[in-house]
């Protein structure tokens, strides 16, 4: 894949020789495509979101086909409809609990909110399982960023809705760090914005931490924070137009105890050039967990090696 500088990109099996990958399967009631899965290990089983959609992606990737669904399932509609499924994997990726739809009771939140939580992030946060989402709000247009709280049972008890740092109308994409009572979302890379609850005091903040390295302008959140070493290493992405095409590209990234980027690894790709969208990233044991969509129709999970990860990255000191 060629990058915005025109260079050829390498796949992550090339930097990360222990990298292994497989197709996580479910079968919808409504039959659209699943793409988009995050995970989160929660010290038994990986707990795992898949998300399907109501579209797929044409060859060029720029322009949808709506498809359609039993009309008892959802709200009919022409516009983007999202439903989730949440269930659990051993560490050899097979299926503990079968995947459930994630529900939006009716009095949670707003009734426009349905069928447009987007893109979760899990996450643990004192024991209790959350997700970081993009809400769309087909009341308005927008896009909202909101903090989930999930039950066992696929429904959603509750649902923080969060400011924008710089008051867009449409956000996505923040990446979770969790530190114990502590929730730090970054809002970009370049610069490093974050947004900030404090559970323990029931407190939200946003400021920005640095200017960040200039090679990650234009890039932003797609994993959650792996703790390693108590500093916290993600996955961040960048998509471009080239040749009427979209390309997505990784990296990794580390930030420290204070959120400043303390380390990043070369741009990668997953298993091809174009549309590829890493929405999820835990460690179990040694080894890291990576999930990630491929043309917003197959939903992937690979793994590589913790040391694998750190060797690629180029540490840098702080400004």
């Amino acid at each position: 894949m060629l990058s915005t500088t025109g260079l050829m990109l390498p796949k992550i099996a090339e930097i990360a020789p222990s990298w292994t990958s497989r197709t996580v399967s479910i079968r919808p009631k409504t039959g659209w495509p699943t793409f988009n899965p995050s995970i989160c290990w929660n010290g038994t089983e990986i707990l795992t979101v898949i998300r399907t959609a109501n579209y797929r992606l044409d060859p060029q990737w720029h322009s949808m086909e709506m498809l359609s669904a039993p009309l008892d399932f959802f709200l009919p509609g022409p516009d983007p409809r999202t439903v989730n499924y949440i269930g659990s994997l051993s560490e050899k990726l097979e299926w503990l609990r079968a995947p459930i739809p994630i529900v939006l009771p009716e009095g949670c939140g707003n009734p426009a909110w349905r069928e447009g939580i987007e893109d979760c992030r899990l996450l643990l946060i004192e024991g209790a399982l959350f997700a970081i989402a993009t809400i769309y709000d087909r009341s308005s247009g927008d896009n909202l960023m909101g903090l989930v709280r999930l039950r066992d049972d696929g429904g959603i008890s509750g649902v923080l809705t969060l400011v924008s740092p710089l008051n867009k109308p449409r956000e996505k994409n923040w990446m979770p760090l969790v530190r114990g009572k502590t929730l730090h979302l970054i809002y970009s890379c370049n610069p490093v914005i974050a947004v900030t609850i404090d559970f323990g005091s029931n407190a939200m903040s946003s400021r920005k931490i640095e200017d960040g390295p200039a090679e990650l302008r234009g890039w932003a959140g797609s994993s959650q924070g792996c703790d390693v070493d108590g500093s916290m290493l993600c996955i961040v992405h960048h998509k471009v137009l080239i040749a009427d095409r979209l390309h997505y590209s990784h990296r990794f990234v580390m930030f420290d105890d204070d959120l400043h980027i303390c380390a990043l690894s070369a741009p990668f790709i997953f298993q091809h050039e174009g549309v590829e969208f890493c929405a999820g990233m835990t460690r179990v044991h040694d080894r890291l967990f990576v999930s990630y969509g491929v043309g917003d129709n197959a939903a992937m999970i690979g793994s590589l090696s913790v040391a694998e990860a750190l060797d690629s990255l180029a540490w840098r000191r702080r400004a």
